[in-house]
């Protein structure tokens, strides 16, 4: 299945012109992890510990919001809002996932070009003290169906979904 991937940062502006998603980046890939810390015993039960969250990062083709991306790292700049939203390309394109982070920071901006006639490529790091996973399911008329949201607020080590 092929996907359009788009990633809003405040009010940076990027070169999407797809409807919906003007003037956002266009993202090529991202990754993102939980990771529980669990202890279990012979003869005993489990245990959970502290959850730790691995940064938001993708991959884009270098555009005009990469100056400023830069620069934000640079300095440590406060990010109020961030939105990563995939949908399925081609038909009617509605999203089926949405990943919010709140109160987050450019932590890495790594470009890399080479002289094959293909633009530079960048991968951008994220880190965050909210974040809210959703995904939108499809019934097979091809409509959205109610979303299913797990989210954790780092910061107060608690659920959060977004809100």
């Amino acid at each position: 299945m092929s996907a359009d991937i788009f990633l809003k940062i405040d009010d940076i502006q990027g070169e999407s012109k797809a409807e919906g998603h003007e003037n956002e980046i266009q993202v090529e890939s991202w990754s993102w992890a939980a990771n529980q810390l669990g202890t279990s015993s012979v003869g005993g039960g489990s245990g959970s510990g502290r959850v730790t969250m691995s940064e938001l990062t993708i991959t884009k083709v270098m555009d005009k919001s990469s100056p400023v991306l830069y620069k934000m790292c640079c300095l440590g700049t406060h990010i109020q809002q961030v939105l990563l939203t995939a949908r399925k390309a081609g038909g009617e394109q509605m999203p089926y996932l949405k990943v919010t982070l709140q109160d987050a920071m450019i932590t890495n901006v790594t470009s890399n070009g080479s002289s094959g006639g293909s633009l530079p490529m960048e991968t951008i790091s994220i880190t965050y003290k909210r974040v809210a996973f959703a995904y939108i399911p499809q019934s097979n008329k091809g409509e959205p169906e109610p979303e299913v949201i797990g989210g954790y607020d780092l910061e107060a080590e608690k659920e959060w979904t977004g809100s």
